[in-house]
């Protein structure tokens, strides 16, 4: 709970000896702060490599999948030749 605290996910407030916590960011507003930390901490040139490991280890609707291959056909409309590394 400290380390959600921590990322302010959660609020604490301590009622006698007891403390009760509250969560700051919605379930939506968590994923895409997730999302945006794992893109921060991934060289570009592997994201795919991210992306491609999360399919394999987790399951999926067929709505799921269609989902996935409508962004993935619109991504295509605005591809790059090459992904230039972001790493430091």
């Amino acid at each position: 709970m400290g380390r959600l605290v921590d990322k302010n996910c959660l609020s604490t407030e301590k009622v006698g000896n007891k403390y009760y916590y509250s969560p700051i960011l919605t379930e939506d507003e968590s994923i895409h702060q997730t999302a945006a930390e794992v893109s921060e901490k991934t060289c570009a040139m592997k994201m795919s490599n991210v992306i491609n490991d999360l399919l394999l280890k987790n399951d999926f609707t067929d709505e799921d999948l269609n989902n996935i291959e409508a962004m993935i056909n619109e991504k295509r409309s605005y591809t790059v030749e090459h992904v230039k590394c972001t790493c430091v």
